[in-house]
Parts: structure tokens; C-alpha cells; sequence
């Protein structure tokens, strides 16, 4: 059984502000849902940029903020919404300035 609304898994730290992972159910058409979000690209209370897609685990990176990340959470295709975060890594070499 599914549960709504779909919950945003908010990062505890480095977070990247209004980036977000959405991955969507295995059985979700990844067009449609496309076309869906496109409503929100100039609506003018929503930010709405598609910054990457990810086929394999049938998702996208985008940055989100106002009524379609709320509206998000209440799509019967999305599986899951996580804030972006920035990663260390503990065995990289420092960069230079």
C-alpha cells in the first residue's frame, strides 16, 4: 500500500538549497510525468529546473522550490524526494586554491 503524501527526505547537513533527487516507481512513465512538471517552469510561484536525468534508477535532479515541491509529494508516480547534499569524502586529497 502506498502512503501520501510522499515524504521529503531533508538532508542534516551541507545542504545544497532547493536541490532535490526525485526517483519514481519502477512502473511510472517518466514522459508523462515530464510533461506534468513543464506546467511549473513558468507559473511564477514555482521554481522548476530539471538540472539531470537519471534512467537508471528512473529519476531526475532538479532544483524545486514553492507549489510543485509540495505538489510533488502528492504524485501517485514519485517513490521518493531527497534533498540534495554536499558529500566529503574523508580519502580525497585537499584541492588547491
Amino acid at each position: 500500500m502506498d502512503s501520501y503524501p510522499v515524504p521529503i527526505l531533508w538532508a542534516s547537513r551541507n545542504v545544497i538549497p532547493n536541490e532535490y533527487i526525485v526517483r519514481l516507481k519502477d512502473d511510472a512513465d517518466m514522459i508523462s510525468h515530464f510533461k506534468w512538471l513543464e506546467q511549473y517552469a513558468n507559473d511564477g510561484l514555482s521554481k522548476c529546473i530539471v538540472t539531470g536525468k537519471f534512467e537508471a534508477i528512473k529519476g531526475y535532479g532538479a532544483e524545486l522550490s514553492g507549489p510543485v515541491l509540495e505538489d510533488l509529494t502528492r504524485r501517485h508516480d514519485v517513490k521518493r524526494i531527497t534533498q540534495e547534499c554536499e558529500t566529503e569524502c574523508a580519502s580525497c586529497p585537499p584541492t588547491s586554491p
